[in-house]
């Protein structure tokens, strides 16, 4: 489930908009803006958000470091299950209205790239994702899933538009936030050869190419017939170990590898990689470039309270719309 559907779900079991009750399936419950929502496409979702409930759960009580008041929380009810999924289907039927009076639209080409990216997060081709919802909910499972995409995409769409693209961030702001900031960032300059997916035949042309370097190879060589990232390993990165958002893997190696050294494989959550590390160095910081990325970064901060904000307005304003049968 996306953090947007999340989110969604989140102010549905904190301002629940309207009640749910016992209702035949396929029934007709309630429109939006004339739309129908039916009971049916309500039980299933709240069946989705059980099933994320569950795996959640298990994940945190799996994990050791995990809060004892997060690991021993109660499941909520089937019936508080229900009343969230109805109010979120209710609550996105308003976005979509919304999005549609704003002119806000998209095509297959922009679903087919995100399943796409959705896919290669799996580490799977669009081909096999596709086989593996259709093998989970059949042909009408794999429509649904086309369905949810396009209507997540329309919705931030439309949140961009009358949310992200609002905010501002002043220099004052800038400038407050950089007072203490450093001259310069530890970098490692290194090339580089990655192989797309993780599974056995992606392990195993890693592997082989390790090979060849032992035996002697250069890394430019091996990178230029084997790597997979659109340079073919040409070009030497600048990767900042200070990054946060580095998958710990690559920070380890990059930061530990002996310089001039055959490295180890690593495995990311997209693919397999191998480094050589040329260097390592403190990089000075362009200003510009600095206070652009303070300028993303404070913006990044403001328009998830910002966008829930207008999310509860937008709901309250349009309770007139919803029609309960």
């Amino acid at each position: 489930m996306s953090q947007l559907l999340k989110r969604l779900l989140m102010i549905a079991l904190m301002s629940p908009m309207l009640a749910f009750a016992q209702m035949p399936v396929d029934k007709v419950i309630a429109t939006v803006a004339g739309e129908p929502v039916t009971q049916q496409e309500v039980l299933d979702r709240a069946k989705v958000s059980m099933q994320v409930w569950d795996q959640e759960a298990s994940a945190i009580k799996a994990d050791k470091n995990a809060p004892a008041a997060l690991k021993n929380q109660k499941k909520p009810s089937a019936a508080q299950f229900q009343e969230a999924a109805l109010n979120e289907v209710l609550q996105e039927r308003i976005l979509l209205n919304q999005a549609k009076n704003s002119g806000i639209s998209l095509n297959q080409n922009d679903v087919d790239k995100q399943i796409e990216n959705v896919a290669k997060s799996n580490g799977l081709s669009a081909v096999d994702f596709k086989a593996w919802v259709v093998k989970q909910g059949g042909e009408k499972g794999w429509a649904n899933y086309q369905r949810d995409m396009g209507n997540e995409l329309i919705i931030a769409k439309l949140l961009a538009k009358e949310v992200d693209d609002k905010v501002t961030v002043s220099e004052a702001e800038i400038t407050e936030m950089l007072k203490d900031a450093p001259k310069s960032i530890p970098v490692a300059v290194t090339e580089h050869i990655y192989v797309e997916g993780t599974g056995a035949k992606s392990q195993a042309k890693i592997n082989a190419a390790k090979a060849r370097l032992t035996k002697g190879e250069s890394f430019s060589t091996v990178a230029a017939a084997v790597s997979e990232s659109p340079d073919k390993g040409a070009e030497k990165l600048e990767l900042p170990t200070n990054d946060p958002t580095m998958d710990p893997a690559v920070k380890k190696e990059v930061t530990t590898q002996t310089i001039g050294s055959i490295g180890n494989v690593v495995k990311s959550k997209n693919g397999f990689y191998l480094f050589n590390v040329l260097e390592r160095k403190e990089k000075p910081i362009v200003e510009s470039e600095q206070r652009q990325l303070a300028r993303e970064l404070i913006k990044a901060n403001k328009i998830g309270p910002a966008q829930q904000a207008w999310l509860e307005s937008t709901f309250n304003s349009n309770q007139s719309s919803v029609v309960m049968k």
